[in-house]
């Protein structure tokens, strides 16, 4: 049975029979729009059959009008699902491109990146208010930032960006092709517009907590990553959207 609700910030549509659930921002008035259509899988993407349309083009219907995507048609534009997951139908996971970008990015960057998780996660999002792109990265190895002349090993790295998805996608592209084949990236050679990283942060493991993933100190908790456990994505710095040029 078809089940959409509210959890938190986000909107799910629930198909169990096919372990399957969608998703994307919460709003108010979606949310009740997409409560009263039923939806169906097709392929790796939902639809409404009474819509006739898919839930991702749906949902930039609802944020960008009408007649962008006439537009994104009239140019032979697609949504694209930046993390390459069709259920993933947040607007900060969708933008129009090229059919023919589309295709190369499932066929170079996606496919690069899915071999790469045991490095780093990174994928990059499109910011509604602002128009505004951002990269984010999550290292699952040692990774050392090199920042006049001081060398921080860092867990996360956030990469901003003005409205160019080409842009966004060359430098996300060159970040993997260069670890891949360095261990490290220039990122004097990146065109990004602002940065900001999070050290990683060392702590000393007793005997009864070399096994744990997960540790207590002063009330914080903090995960342990290993081979056996790995980080997923991170979800943009919004203060970083926030941010001048000059800055």
């Amino acid at each position: 049975m078809e089940e959409v609700y509210r959890s938190g910030d986000t909107i799910y549509i629930n198909k169990p029979k096919a372990n399957k659930l969608a998703y994307t921002e919460y709003n108010e008035e979606l949310f009740k729009l997409l409560k009263s259509y039923t939806w169906s899988i097709n392929g790796d993407y939902l639809r409404s059959g009474k819509l006739n349309k898919y839930l991702h083009r749906y949902v930039m219907e609802f944020y960008y009008g009408e007649d962008a995507i006439k537009e994104a048609d009239e140019k032979g534009f697609v949504v694209d699902h930046i993390d390459n997951n069709g259920f993933n139908c947040r607007v900060s996971n969708l933008w129009f491109i090229p059919n023919d970008l589309n295709k190369a990015k499932g066929l170079t960057f996606d496919k690069r990146r899915k071999e790469m998780v045991d490095d780093l996660t990174l994928t990059f999002y499109k910011d509604f208010k602002t128009g505004q792109f951002q990269i984010t990265i999550t290292f699952n190895k040692e990774f050392v930032y090199v920042h006049q002349d001081k060398y921080i090993q860092i867990d996360r790295a956030y990469y901003l960006y003005e409205n160019d998805f080409e842009l966004v996608l060359n430098d996300a592209s060159k970040i993997l092709q260069q670890v891949q084949k360095n261990g490290e990236f220039d990122e004097t050679k990146l065109s990004h517009k602002k940065m900001i990283y999070v050290p990683s942060t060392y702590i000393e493991l007793d005997e009864t907590e070399k096994e744990a993933s997960v540790i207590e100190r002063n009330g914080r908790h903090y995960l342990i990553v290993n081979e056996e456990v790995q980080l997923g994505e991170t979800p943009p710095n919004i203060e970083l959207y926030n941010v001048k040029s000059d800055e």
